[in-house]
């Protein structure tokens, strides 16, 4: 049992959400596209097939599966706009979509006394706010994976793309 508590789901994550991440190699020449976007891959050497399977072959092994996309931002406007350019290119390459979801905004607040040395009684409220957003693609196509890797995004913009 982990979590240390008496729930037995505590501290565990669902078995088949994995978190996409990839080392690469120094000595590869690589491409990132977008400034903070997930998708940073070697360059393609030859070929541009896919570990050498056919478009049938990559439907079906996708068959089934669900990509889960939670987007991040401080600006609330920059984020719907964000979503809304996802939303529109994986329905166009023919995937169906739920959401944007709006999740809950954390508010962090954090309290500073106005002056230096004295005068306590005296402080100042700063507070940050973080817009959340969640995006399922249902049964995701190849195309629509493909169009989603070449989407250019805004960089204050934090996503996070799981299988």
């Amino acid at each position: 049992m982990r979590g240390g508590g008496r729930h037995p789901h505590v501290g565990r994550h669902a078995a088949d959400t994995r978190t996409v991440v990839q080392q690469i190699d120094s000595r590869e020449p690589f491409e990132c596209r977008g400034a903070n976007s997930a998708d940073v891959r070697p360059m393609p050497q030859g070929h541009p097939a896919q570990d050498g399977k056919t478009l049938k072959e990559r439907e079906q092994t996708m068959a089934g599966q669900k990509i889960r996309i939670r987007l991040k931002s401080y600006d609330h406007e920059v984020i719907d706009t964000s979503a809304r350019k996802i939303v529109d290119t994986v329905t166009r390459a023919g995937a169906t979509v739920v959401g944007p979801v709006p999740l809950p905004t954390e508010k962090n607040v954090v309290c500073v006394i106005r002056s230096p040395h004295k005068y306590k009684d005296s402080r100042e409220h700063f507070e940050m706010r973080t817009h959340k957003r969640l995006i399922d693609i249902v049964d995701p196509t190849p195309k629509a994976v493909d169009s989603l890797m070449r989407l250019d995004l805004p960089a204050d913009v934090n996503i996070e793309i799981k299988l």
